[in-house]
């Protein structure tokens, strides 16, 4: 499959749509492998055999739709450095780790196309509980795992009561706790990896507060759903974050998820 910078629509739903073929082959992979071996990388972080499984699918598929364009993985197997100017793909193959080794849903598989340094497509797919979500610019919806029951979904407006925010599980820091106690009427629920952008893609919750660093593989696929459903992802003082940070080993400081821009905003301003 040819690519250039601007992809037009036609192109687009046709990339994304191998995307999320090949996102759903990475989750049977995972699916497949019942008791995964683990072992923890240099910095301290779990790895399982299934991580290394689902990369090696989305590596290979990726290769075969596009082989002309840069793969950053997480797993480092890939680990290219993007052209300054150039499209890449930015992959997760299981966001979650902690999660699926504990035994639970909460874990993904993200794949995201960045270009000139935005999530411009992204697919998320949650193996253990049968859904995907998808977005290119204009379109986002969430449909379950073998392709079915596809569906559009938007951001909700910031409601005036009842507003839900949602943090990690595994990795909740002071910051983040100390904001959302700065922010009266807002109730929280713990959520393990990238499920968190979608359930607000999808107009489940309003808002997903990250002040630690983490990396762009967490965040790219996520970020680009969310954005084709409305909502926005930026760093606290609610500028840009750019995607492609080869020489900052590709990590994000910050940042503030969004459903409602005005409130995001809003948030941002104080």
């Amino acid at each position: 499959m040819s690519m250039s910078l601007n992809l037009n629509d036609a192109e687009a739903a046709r990339l994304l749509e191998a995307m999320t073929t090949i996102a759903a082959q990475a989750s049977a992979a995972i699916l497949a492998i019942a008791a995964p071996k683990t072992r923890t990388k240099a910095d301290a972080s779990p790895v399982t055999e299934a991580d290394e499984a689902a990369e090696a699918v989305i590596v290979q598929g990726l290769r075969a739709i596009s082989p002309s364009i840069a793969i950053v993985s997480e797993e480092s197997a890939t680990a290219e450095t993007p052209a300054p100017t150039g499209p890449f793909f930015m992959v997760d193959p299981l966001d979650g780790t902690r999660e699926f080794i504990a035994g639970r849903n909460e874990y993904t598989v993200n794949i995201s196309l960045i270009v000139d340094g935005e999530p411009t497509l992204g697919v998320v797919t949650a193996p253990a509980l049968g859904l995907a979500w998808r977005g290119r610019p204009g379109r986002a919806e969430r449909l379950s795992l073998d392709g079915s029951n596809a569906a559009e979904i938007r951001v909700r407006s910031w409601p005036a009561a009842g507003a839900m925010a949602l943090v990690s599980r595994s990795h909740l820091d002071p910051a983040s706790v100390a904001l959302l106690e700065r922010l009266p009427g807002i109730a929280q629920t713990e959520c393990g990896s990238a499920v968190k952008f979608c359930r607000v893609a999808e107009g489940a919750a309003d808002l997903y507060p990250r002040l630690a660093p983490t990396r762009e593989w967490d965040v790219a696929a996520g970020h680009a759903v969310l954005k084709a459903a409305g909502g926005c992802v930026v760093r606290p003082d609610g500028s840009r974050i750019p995607y492609g940070d080869a020489a900052g080993g590709f990590l994000i400081p910050s940042f503030v998820a969004v459903g409602d821009l005005a409130a995001a905003a809003n948030l941002c301003a104080a």
